[in-house]
Order: structure tokens, then C-alpha cells, then sequence
């Protein structure tokens, strides 16, 4: 699953704090922050992006970044799962 995804689960459904988004993800609450503006900004709701796949969701939110690719706090899980390495032994050198 997408950090984009995850974090607009815990403000949508767990009605958590952007700082408490971030400790528990282990991000920077500046990325929240973008994340939800960014969100705000679709006029969509969360159950609409919640039914979306990650490509649908990365679609939805490349169009306003497009060097969405290497910020690896959140592209790290679609890099990890599209490697070919197992979960958690991804590196950073992968080409994917």
C-alpha cells in the first residue's frame, strides 16, 4: 500500500493530527502536510480514493508532482513491491 494512501486513511478515518500522521508512518510532517493540501485540492472524497489501486492514486497525484518518483518516503512500498525483492529487502539501488 501507498504512504499517500495510508496517510489519508489515518486523517480521514482515525481523525489523526498531521504530526501524529508522520510519527506513525515515520515520514516528516511537511510530506502530510503536502499530502493533504494536495488531496483537498482533487475535491474528491476519501472513499472515492480509498477504492483506487496505487497506480490510480499515484495518477491522481503525479499530475501536481511530477518528481513524485524520487521522493522515496512515499514511493518506497511501489519501488519495494515492483523490484522483484521481498518486503524489507529492498535497496536503494534497484532500477525500479
Amino acid at each position: 500500500m501507498l504512504k499517500i494512501k495510508e496517510i489519508l486513511r489515518l486523517k480521514c478515518e482515525a481523525k489523526l493530527s498531521n504530526r501524529k500522521i508522520a510519527r506513525a508512518l515515520n515520514i516528516s510532517h511537511s510530506v502530510v502536510n503536502d499530502y493533504i493540501k494536495e488531496f483537498k485540492l482533487t475535491n474528491k472524497k476519501y472513499e472515492d480514493i480509498a477504492s483506487l489501486n496505487d497506480k490510480e492514486i499515484l495518477t491522481l497525484f503525479c499530475w501536481r508532482r511530477p518528481h513524485l518518483d524520487t521522493v522515496p518516503e512515499l514511493m518506497w512500498t511501489v519501488r519495494r513491491s515492483t523490484c522483484g525483492h521481498p518486503a524489507g529487502e529492498h535497496v536503494d539501488t534497484c532500477a525500479s
